[in-house]
């Protein structure tokens, strides 16, 4: 709503980082979201900026105004950077956890892909501080997270040194093989067994797909029928691991879980920052 009154407010403000990934619908990280973010051309007057508004000049958006391909649309009536250059900002800005939530989510979303980004690291990203961050974020990026909690959960997964898990797994379901299961992630392990690990999130036990307020009945199903389904997934002989995203952020904790599970270890020593 702020950004939708500042816009109005400053037709010429051109929203950027995680403001304008708000706008553009990307899951965001509650941690960026305390400032809006707004890019002035170099020397631009940022006086105008107040408060938790803060503006970044940008090199990029003035070469590309005077080029006449502004890294710039219009999402509900508000300038914003492309999709592309967002997602280049945020991911520049932020460590590999909250980065990777940003760049998962305009994958799943469809609403670009990584050779697009690629490019835009080409084009406007030499010399950009938190570039090589950037690119290493990019390089595990994959649309198949559905949530930022499991991009979350997958990050912590390869900042541990794990392998990186296969996301939205199908597993044939004994009990009823027409109907089969999708997990969030899994590992296939060398001797042909499966751990399957789902990410909790506390938003589907208690809100509707409308968005109102589950009852204690609707609640007490939804419990049911994800037990019900865990056993089902058990009867697959698969080792079934289920964390929270506050799980995950217990490093031991979550390391020991993936070790005493066999989860294999990444082929490469080489993590992201």
């Amino acid at each position: 709503m702020l950004i939708k009154t500042l816009s109005k407010r400053h037709p010429d403000w051109v929203f950027s980082s995680f403001s304008a990934a708000l706008v553009h619908g990307l899951q965001v990280p509650y941690a960026h979201l305390s400032a809006l973010h707004v890019s002035v051309e170099p020397g631009g007057n940022r006086r105008r900026c107040a408060g938790k508004v803060s503006c970044h000049s940008s090199e990029a958006l003035a070469a590309a105004q005077r080029a006449d391909i502004p890294p710039v649309t219009v999402v509900q009536g508000i300038r914003v950077t492309t999709v592309e250059h967002t997602v280049m900002e945020c991911l520049c800005r932020s460590n590999f956890r909250d980065g990777l939530v940003v760049a998962d989510s305009a994958l799943h979303c469809s609403l670009t892909t990584k050779s697009l980004v690629e490019r835009q690291f080409l084009e406007w990203g030499r010399g950009k501080r938190g570039i090589r961050q950037a690119r290493a974020t990019l390089a595990y990026a994959d649309g198949g997270s559905e949530s930022g909690g499991e991009s979350l959960v997958r990050a912590a997964i390869i900042e541990l040194g794990f392998a990186v898990p296969s996301l939205q797994v199908l597993v044939d379901d004994p009990l009823e093989p027409n109907n089969p299961k999708r997990v969030d992630m899994a590992w296939r392990l060398g001797d042909g067994s499966l751990v399957i690990l789902e990410v909790d999130g506390k938003i589907k036990y208690v809100q509707a797909a409308n968005g109102r307020e589950k009852t204690l009945y609707e609640m007490a199903a939804t419990f049911s029928k994800e037990r019900r389904r865990e056993s089902h997934l058990n009867m697959t002989g698969a080792k079934v691991l289920r964390c929270s995203v506050e799980d995950a952020c217990d490093g031991e904790g979550f390391r020991d879980m993936l070790e005493r599970a066999g989860v294999p270890r990444a082929m490469s020593a080489e993590r992201p920052n």
